[in-house]
């Protein structure tokens, strides 16, 4: 079964570090699109994602279930503490960079909802309206926490107050061990570590996350174990401090220790072929160098032999790991 993440609030991520480090973890990303919308990708990332088939459009429309449930909840929600908290932070922003207007498409609302809120706000040419950024986000992070829900995704966003409103949603969820909406923001605090070349291809990412299935595949079942140690996140703040910290005390000391118990094969590989060497020398020396052609086949069989045991107790290490996938992605794409 593919594992698929839900991008959220934008309906266009054109990020190139957030798209291939999608990428690395998820077989696909989807993003929440209005159903009169063509082409939703216009940016170059976005449409290279697209045109390799990762990114795709979830399309919805105001009679959509989905939008109709999200539209309910979110009336019935609006003072929440997570949708207030995207709301104050949105103004901060506006305040610091300006702005703070957002564009909400009509066909992402239910009819009801629409009424209630938009409904003496005018239509711009491509049909979205022009409403408060706080508001916007909040209400498409409680959308897609419901289309994530319904489609069995993984919710999956860059700003943490949109996490929020998500999280508090499937705080219970969380609780008890599902952690659809923790895996996302901990597969993405995770990958983070890595730095992908910034001149490597998409393609380039999509091919080495199909080259490496059986590692990736340790490495979600990890990041899963994690998330089910997870505390009950109430209030939902309290994820803000135990995420980073699965990720400073259990992945980075992981890979920490793969990466010196690799480094430790490969010295003692080393000073096995420099042993090799000097046996094959000092026969040769005994000998007088009159069976020397024995005597150097047999060091260079030793040395075969030895390279082939680092190399299996390499791989050994590798196959035992679960966050041997970082490790990998780490000496191939940085």
């Amino acid at each position: 079964m593919a594992e698929i993440a839900l991008y959220h609030p934008l309906i266009d991520p054109d990020d190139s570090a957030l798209l291939k480090t999608a990428a690395l973890y998820w077989d696909g990303l989807r993003t929440i699109v209005p159903e009169s919308m063509d082409d939703p990708y216009q940016g170059r990332d976005s449409a290279e994602a697209f045109r390799e088939g990762f990114l795709k459009p979830r399309y919805v429309s105001s009679e959509s279930p989905e939008v109709v449930k999200a539209s309910t909840e979110f009336a019935s929600d609006v003072g929440s503490p997570a949708i207030r908290a995207e709301t104050r932070r949105a103004r901060r922003a506006a305040g610091l960079h300006g702005g703070g207007v957002a564009s909400l498409h009509p066909q992402k609302l239910s009819s009801h909802l629409r009424e209630a809120f938009f409904s003496r706000l005018p239509a711009s040419e491509d049909g979205f309206r022009r409403v408060a950024e706080g508001f916007a986000t909040a209400y498409l992070s409680r959308l897609a926490a419901v289309v994530a829900e319904g489609d069995h995704l993984s919710p999956l966003t860059n700003i943490q107050t949109c996490q929020d409103v998500v999280v508090d949603r499937h705080a219970e969820n969380v609780a008890i061990g599902s952690g659809q909406a923790a895996e996302g923001e901990l597969a993405r605090l995770t990958l983070q570590t890595i730095s992908i070349r910034p001149d490597a291809p998409l393609v380039t990412v999509l091919r080495f996350r199909d080259n490496h299935r059986d590692e990736l595949a340790r490495f979600r079942r990890r990041i899963r174990q994690l998330c089910r140690s997870l505390t009950k996140p109430d209030p939902v703040e309290r994820l803000h401090d135990e995420l980073p910290a699965l990720v400073r005390d259990e992945i980075q000391p992981g890979t920490d220790e793969l990466r010196a118990k690799l480094r430790e094969h490969g010295v003692a590989f080393g000073v096995s072929a420099l042993d090799v060497v000097q046996a094959t020398t000092i026969g040769l020396m005994g000998s007088g160098l009159n069976d020397w052609i024995r005597g150097i086949a047999g060091g260079v069989l030793s040395l075969a032999f030895s390279a082939w045991r680092a190399r299996r107790e390499r791989q050994r290490l590798l196959d035992e790991s679960p966050l041997s996938y970082l490790l990998t992605a780490q000496s191939q794409l940085e």
